[in-house]
């Protein structure tokens, strides 16, 4: 059963309907006065300080932060990293961000059980756990983000949230929750019954972040 249905289901027993503009204000009004939640000190930081706690947070969780001025600086960075002959495979939201990188080094999606390196977007990220929050959406696919053995992230200096609170704002302003939420806190990683951690058990072994100065 779909989202669609269930829901027509339950305003049919609750005997509304979608067009009820009063309940809507009613659920709206409610959500505006409806108190922030307590939060620590790093959760309501600004500037320089709400930057650096999320580059100590991501560094600390595995992930590799790099800062760059504009897209050309992150794909300079990118063919750093990418050195030993691997294609990398760009969502479609990353070829929208005009990035350039040698069109033999490209790999086209399909379908398929593993990635050698693939490149996107996110929704934003939190400073207070060095988290990225990646939507499954046209331009992100989720099944890219989990497959390739390094990811790489392209993200705007602008999307880095104080918290987990401005994260669901940021999802009701821009159109409500997607279909999918994932947070992504370093490289995939498990600890083995012998206490030794392991990277790429459900996801990539390598996370690259890279925080443009400019805007996408």
């Amino acid at each position: 059963m779909s989202k669609l249905s269930i829901m027509a289901a339950i305003r049919e027993r609750l005997s509304v309907t979608a067009e009820d503009q009063t309940r809507q204000q009613t659920i709206e009004s409610r959500m505006a006065l409806h108190p922030m939640n307590i939060r620590p000190a790093i959760g309501v930081l600004e500037g320089s300080a709400r930057l650096e706690q999320f580059v100590r947070g991501a560094t600390q969780k595995g992930a590799s932060v790099t800062r760059v001025s504009d897209i050309a600086a992150a794909a300079a960075s990118i063919l750093e990293v990418v050195s030993d002959g691997s294609r990398i495979c760009l969502t479609s939201a990353a070829i929208a961000s005009g990035i350039e990188l040698p069109a033999d080094m490209i790999d086209i999606w399909t379908p398929k059980t593993s990635l050698d390196n693939c490149l996107s977007t996110c929704f934003c990220a939190i400073a207070e756990s060095g988290s990225l929050v990646v939507r499954s959406d046209a331009g992100n696919s989720l099944t890219q983000n989990f497959l390739s053995d390094r990811h790489f992230v392209l993200l705007p200096e602008r999307d880095i949230l104080a918290s987990m609170e401005s994260v669901w704002i940021k999802v009701r302003e821009e159109g409500g929750m997607p279909r999918d939420l994932t947070l992504v806190s370093g490289p995939s990683s498990t600890g083995d019954i012998e206490m030794r951690m392991e990277t790429g058990a459900h996801g990539p072994r390598e996370l690259h972040i890279f925080i443009l100065g400019s805007d996408l």
